[in-house]
């Protein structure tokens, strides 16, 4: 569906559960989100953009990111903010000084240490101080970050919740603008050594 006003895409929804079913073993795959454009009624078409981080620009790179979770949805909400998100990944804090493997968009990732999530991107249009990005973790909002005037965001931050070991958990973002959701990313697994 559209990713405004979609409660699918809001912390606890559907999705969220479809994610923590696989998160325990019950679904084999992933559900990932995927935008389509609707038709609403006097609106005429929202404007709903799947963006792909693709390793080349063929058909071929598009089903695989389509498979493997590696995109986001966006919406061009009435405020017209025209968001992109140009990385969100989770990596080790074990390895701060060593950087290891990073965990992208639809990857999991392995860690001894605590969650470190790093979250990139732009926008053009002043949101005049409405926009917000929320971080799910497990169905649940963990963080929120308010943006008032910066353009562009680089955000990091360990998530100091101690997963189970052994147990797969799950990273997510939505930003949202005057309570709509204007983007939703795939998540990043995130399996605890046991």
């Amino acid at each position: 569906g559209s990713a405004s006003d979609n409660p699918i895409l809001a912390a606890g929804g559907v999705w969220d559960n479809a994610l923590k079913d696989y998160c325990l073993g019950k679904r084999n795959q992933p559900a990932w989100a995927i935008g389509e454009a609707e038709y609403t009624s006097g609106n005429g078409i929202d404007s709903v953009q799947n963006i792909f981080f693709l390793p080349a620009f063929n058909a071929e790179s598009v089903y695989e990111a389509l498979h493997k979770g590696k995109f986001y949805v966006r919406s061009y909400s009435e405020n017209n903010i025209n968001i992109s998100l140009s990385d969100f990944h989770i990596e080790d804090s074990l390895n701060k000084d060593n950087p290891g493997p990073k965990a992208f968009m639809g990857d999991k990732i392995q860690i001894t240490g605590r969650p470190r999530l790093f979250i990139k991107g732009n926008f053009t249009n002043s949101p005049a101080g409405n926009l917000k990005a929320k971080v799910i973790r497990d169905g649940k909002v963990i963080r929120e970050f308010e943006f008032i005037n910066e353009q562009v965001f680089n955000l990091e931050f360990q998530d100091d919740w101690p997963p189970a070991s052994g147990k797969k958990s799950y990273f997510r973002l939505i930003f949202v603008a005057d309570n709509r959701v204007i983007l939703a990313t795939n998540p990043v697994f995130v399996i605890k050594n046991e």
